[in-house]
């Protein structure tokens, strides 16, 4: 059964017109986590995983300031991924963003949250094991 992530984008300006456009890629897994997150936390560890090959999206949003990083907590070696507070991080294949994991696969995440607060983590994953 085929899983469908949609992401919309929306554009506007008090003195112009507004545009969005949708784009909806499909896939055969995914993955989907909504963690709280207490305030300083370090290093906790998230049990998720995902071949690059086979990522068609990912989206991740936090409700404060927080700090992932792939693999191994610090990041040593591998990606760290600065989340601003309520600003999403999205890759689409094809989409034009770059896979903010792009060093090696995904075998788990870790989250630091020093931000002064308890907070909301969501990630969505969405791949395809026959691309």
């Amino acid at each position: 059964m085929a899983i469908t992530h949609t992401v919309t984008s929306t554009w506007s300006a008090s003195n112009d017109t507004n545009l969005s456009a949708s784009v909806a890629l499909s896939g055969d897994g995914s993955d989907s986590r909504s963690l709280t997150i207490v305030d300083t936390t370090d290093g906790q560890e998230i049990d998720i995983s995902w071949t690059n090959a086979n990522l068609k999206s990912l989206f991740i949003l936090a409700s404060r300031a927080m700090t992932l990083f792939s693999n191994v907590d610090g990041g040593a070696g591998n990606d760290t991924l600065v989340l601003v507070a309520n600003v999403p991080k999205i890759f689409q294949s094809g989409g034009g963003q770059v896979n903010p994991f792009i060093t090696a696969n995904v075998t788990k995440l870790f989250v630091d949250n020093l931000s002064g607060g308890n907070g909301t983590l969501e990630i969505r994953v969405l791949v395809d094991s026959t691309p």
